[in-house]
This record gives structure tokens, sequence and C-alpha cells, in this order.
């Protein structure tokens, strides 16, 4: 399923949402999950018209925004690489179903704390896990790791002539 101009808006505007919630409703978000929600998930449900049949796997997207800060340039599978996670964690990770990918994903993320992320794009992978989406993540993870393997930080190439 390709995404709305509108959900993609909807990502980024909970995104902000959530960044601007005082510290104690971010804590709770950030505990609480899918099983048992706290009360500030449920006014983000209403403020952003969020679906009864998406309401659990928006909670999980909720509680890993508020540990990743959103940010609309930052294409996930860049992040991903640029962190180090490896590349056999994210191709098993792409071939599981949307249920398990949803779950697993917090611990994909705990490797990119204090840097920031698109929202918007990782948003609609989590919540939709369709195969553009996916490839769009595969391509922008691979490819980055390639140029990365061919221009090592630090190699000469890299290295300013003086």
């Amino acid at each position: 399923m390709s995404m709305s101009t509108q959900t993609r808006n909807r990502f980024a505007a909970v995104a902000a949402y959530v960044t601007a919630l005082p510290p104690g409703e971010q804590a709770e978000l950030r505990r609480r999950g899918a099983s048992a929600p706290p009360p500030c998930f449920w006014q983000i449900v209403e403020r952003y018209d969020i679906a009864p049949a998406e309401e659990a796997a928006w909670a999980e997207i909720v509680r890993l925004m508020v540990s990743v800060p959103h940010n609309g340039g930052a294409r996930p599978g860049i992040v991903l690489n640029k962190a180090g996670v490896s590349s056999a964690r994210v191709e098993r990770w792409l071939r599981m179903d949307r249920n398990a990918a949803l779950r697993e994903a917090s611990r994909l993320l705990t490797q990119v704390k204090g840097q920031e992320l698109d929202w918007q794009r990782m948003g609609g992978l989590l919540l939709y896990w369709g195969d553009a989406d996916r490839r769009s993540f595969a391509r922008d993870y691979f490819v980055n790791a390639a140029r990365e393997a061919e221009n090592p930080v630090g190699s000469e190439s890299n290295e300013q002539e003086g």
C-alpha cells in the first residue's frame, strides 16, 4: 500500500506532538507500548484521527518516536547503516512479517539513540510494511553500505590534499 500525503503529514505531526510532550508523558509512552497505552496516547488517537484497526501499531510507533526524534531528511536505511546495524540483522528484519518487524524495530533503533530519523518514512514502513517501502529502505541501507565500503572514513581518498 502506498502512503498518501495526508498519512505522511500525520506521521510528521505526531512526531512533533510527541517531542513537545512533557517529559513525564514521554516516559509513559516509552514504558507502556501497545499493550496498555497511557492516557496521552488516546489524546494522540483523537487528535490525529487514528483508526481503531491501526491503534496497536501506532502505540508501538509512538513509543519509538519518543526515543528517536523526527528529521524529515534522515532516511531510515541510511541512518541504520551509519549507526552500525549489521546487514545480516537488517536482512532478517526485512523478511519478517509486519507484526514481528514492528516488535523488532525497537531493538534495531536502540543503535540510533542520539540521532534523528524520518518518521514519515519509518512510520509508513512500520505501519504498512509494504514491498515498495521495504525495497526503498533496503536500497538506502545497502547502497549506503556499498558507498561506505568504497570510501571508508579516514582513507586517503577522503583526506584533503594539502
